[in-house]
C-alpha cells in the first residue's frame, strides 16, 4: 500500500507537492515558449526589414505594432495580446480544473 492509497495528511501533502512541481514546470515551459516566440518574431522582423517589398502592408503594420511576445492582459493592449492572454488564462483554468478532479 502506498502513502497515497492510505490517504491522510501525507497523501494530501504528496499530491500538493506533485501539483506544485507540475505548476512550476508548466510555468517554465510557457516562459521558454515566449522566449522562442520573441526570437522568431525578431528574425521575421529582421527579414522583413531587409526585404520590405515582400509584403508592404504587413511591413507597415509590423513597424507600427508592439511585439506579440509582450502580451499583457491589461486593457488597452492590442487584440492579439488580449487573445493570447485569454488563451493562457483559459489553459490555466482547464489545468486547475483537471487537478481538482483527481
Amino acid at each position: 500500500m502506498t502513502v497515497r492509497e492510505a490517504g491522510g495528511a501525507f497523501a494530501n501533502r504528496e499530491k500538493s507537492e506533485e501539483d506544485r512541481y507540475t505548476w512550476e514546470h508548466e510555468k517554465e515551459m510557457i516562459k521558454n515558449l515566449r522566449a522562442q516566440l520573441a526570437q522568431k518574431e525578431a528574425a521575421a522582423k529582421k527579414k522583413l526589414d531587409e526585404k520590405p517589398h515582400i509584403d508592404p502592408e504587413f511591413h507597415k503594420e509590423l513597424n507600427g505594432a508592439k511585439g506579440l511576445s509582450n502580451a499583457t492582459p491589461a486593457a488597452g493592449g492590442d487584440a492579439m495580446s488580449k487573445r493570447e492572454a485569454a488563451a493562457e488564462n483559459r489553459y490555466i483554468r482547464e489545468q486547475e480544473a483537471k487537478k481538482g478532479k483527481h
